[in-house]
C-alpha cells in the first residue's frame, strides 16, 4: 500500500517526476545548491534560510510579497527543507479535490481514497498516484524541496532553476504546492 500524507502547512515543493529518485551523493547535491545560492546556511536538522540568489531563482507574481526569512521557532517564515524517505511517500494537498480515474474520468469517493484499488466504473486497477488530481496539489515522491509559506499564485520556480535540478539529477523535476 502507498504510503499517504495529508500536508499540513503551505509550501512549494520542488520534486523530481522519478518518485523512486534519491541523489547518490546528497551532500555534493546539497553543496550544488549552496553554490547556486538557493540554499542559505543550514538552519537546524533538515532546513535550511534561503539563499542569496533565492529571489532570483522564485519568481514572485504579482507586487513586492512580504516575506518573512529571519528564523522564528514558530516555523512561519520562508525557509527551504530538504527531504529523503525510504520509500515514495503520496502527498496531497487539501485543495488536491476528489480524484478521478485517469481512464474514464469517473469521480472517486475522496473519504474512500486511502482503499482505492479499482474504478467502480471502468474497473481499472490503479493506485493513488495513477489518478487525476487537480494540477500542482499533489506530489510522489522520496525525495524534494519544500518551500515553507510560499502559497499557489504567490511564486513559480524559474526555467533555469529547474534546468539546473534537472541537469544535477539527469531526472526531470516538477513543481506542486501543498
Amino acid at each position: 500500500m502507498t504510503q499517504i500524507e495529508t500536508t499540513a502547512g503551505e509550501r512549494m515543493v520542488l520534486y523530481p517526476v522519478d518518485p523512486y529518485y534519491v541523489p547518490e551523493a546528497r551532500d555534493t547535491f546539497l553543496q550544488a545548491l549552496i553554490q547556486r545560492g538557493l540554499l542559505g546556511a543550514h538552519w537546524r536538522d533538515d532546513r535550511y534560510l534561503v539563499g542569496q540568489r533565492f529571489m532570483q531563482e522564485i519568481v514572485f507574481i504579482g507586487c513586492a510579497p512580504f516575506l518573512r526569512v529571519d528564523p522564528q521557532d514558530d516555523l512561519q517564515f520562508c525557509h527551504l527543507q530538504v527531504f529523503a524517505t525510504e520509500e515514495a511517500i503520496f502527498r496531497r494537498s487539501p485543495q488536491a479535490g476528489a480524484p478521478r480515474c485517469p481512464q474514464c474520468r469517473v469521480a472517486l469517493i475522496s473519504n474512500a481514497v486511502a482503499d482505492l484499488e479499482m474504478c467502480p466504473q471502468c474497473h481499472r486497477k490503479m493506485a493513488l498516484q495513477d489518478c487525476a488530481w487537480r494540477a500542482g496539489r499533489t506530489v510522489w515522491s522520496r525525495f524534494g524541496i519544500n518551500i515553507w509559506t510560499l502559497q499557489k499564485g504567490d511564486a513559480q520556480a524559474t526555467d533555469s532553476l529547474l534546468d539546473f535540478l534537472q541537469r544535477l539529477s539527469d531526472v526531470k523535476w516538477k513543481t506542486a504546492f501543498l
